[in-house]
């Protein structure tokens, strides 16, 4: 190797290679007097100035090499075996300081979960509680509503039987429009969803019943091909695609059951 000799690549590698050198890449003597300092902010200044200082020398270095007989060659392995080396003792430190960090994560991470489980249950006890007699004003404000279009459809039926006949009487062709239009009119406020209330305000949330729609296998030998493998995703796919369906209870696929069942939310004001 005539660029740099192998003797230079060996004083600048081994500081960032050997275990127990203290200049290593994430022990530099910048530290020195910063005990206070978290071990992801060490390592975190020590490599900023590892980059800074050192990398360009190993990286020129690499960039330089020149491979063209053995003696190269073989001068070209040991730097390889160094960069190596220095990967691995990356490695090695990055782990020193993660795995601990980690597992405490881990702790940190179970810990809450226990207790977020807990509340969690208490949520399912107040769900169930609750969602019975949310369902059951629904269902009576539903009823209502029906009952309120019934009384509506009636009105305007009786409207459009006498337009009709006295259009048919006289021959008067405006009525005859008129009448058309008020069957159109009936006809789409037949049609039309009805709209119901279905949020309780309370003194601090305002709690409302909404109606979603959940799969179950029945019987997983039937499921058609293409949601053989039972992909939730694909089938709430199927679900999206066919929504119009879905919403009316037609929608159907082999050996699944698509059926309603509602989620309560709580907003505060």
């Amino acid at each position: 190797m005539t660029l740099i000799s192998q003797e230079y690549m060996k004083q600048h590698m081994e500081d960032y290679t050997h275990p127990d050198n203290t200049n290593n890449l994430m022990e530099d003597n910048i530290m020195n007097g910063l005990n206070a300092i978290t071990p992801v902010d060490s390592a975190n200044l020590a490599l900023k100035k590892f980059v800074e200082d050192d990398y360009p020398m190993i990286h020129d270095t690499t960039e330089l090499l020149t491979v063209n007989n053995p003696e190269t060659f073989a001068a070209a392995g040991d730097w390889r075996k160094k960069v190596t080396d220095a990967i691995k003792a990356i490695e090695t430190r990055r782990k020193a300081i993660v795995d601990p960090i980690n597992k405490e994560l881990k702790d940190v991470n179970a810990a809450f979960k226990m207790v977020s489980t807990l509340f969690d249950g208490l949520l399912t006890q107040l769900d169930g509680k609750m969602k019975p007699f949310a369902i059951q004003q629904q269902q009576a404000r539903e009823a209502a509503a029906e009952l309120a279009r019934q009384e509506e459809l009636k009105k305007r039926e009786a409207l459009q039987a006498v337009v009709e006949k006295t259009a048919t009487e006289t021959g008067n062709e405006t009525l005859l429009e008129m009448a058309i239009g008020i069957e159109d009119n009936k006809n789409k406020f037949a049609e039309k969803e009805l709209k119901v209330t279905k949020t309780t305000h309370g003194e601090e949330a305002s709690t409302s019943l909404k109606k979603r729609w959940y799969y179950r296998v029945t019987d997983e030998t039937k499921v058609c091909k293409e949601l053989l493998s039972v992909d939730d995703k694909k089938v709430k796919a199927f679900m999206a695609a066919n929504d119009a369906d879905l919403k009316v209870g037609k929608l159907t696929a082999l050996g699944i059951e698509f059926y309603c069942d509602y989620d309560l939310s709580s907003r505060g004001k």
